[in-house]
């Protein structure tokens, strides 16, 4: 069995890369991370992301969760539109 892997998971010597376990991307927090979200969405919700140049925001499940809350009302306006 051979295993290709890709340039970008090896370091500089071609030994391959630890892979990273995703914690949250909100400042104060590093719990596990359950999902994503664009930055920008999370930026409305009034989260507060650790860096602000990232486009996509890693989050654990206490702080999906209050994005969820905070977007529900929008999510069933655009529902309610299809």
């Amino acid at each position: 069995m051979i295993i290709i892997i890709h340039e970008s998971y090896l370091d500089s010597d071609g030994n391959a890369l630890p892979m990273s376990e995703d914690t949250c991307g909100i400042e104060g927090c590093s719990a596990p991370a359950v999902k994503s979200y664009s930055a920008k969405v999370c930026i409305q919700a009034g989260l507060k992301p650790a860096n602000d140049k990232a486009k996509r925001v890693h989050l654990c499940k206490e702080h999906n969760k209050e994005l969820k809350k905070a977007t529900k009302t929008d999510r069933l306006l655009e529902s309610l539109g299809r």
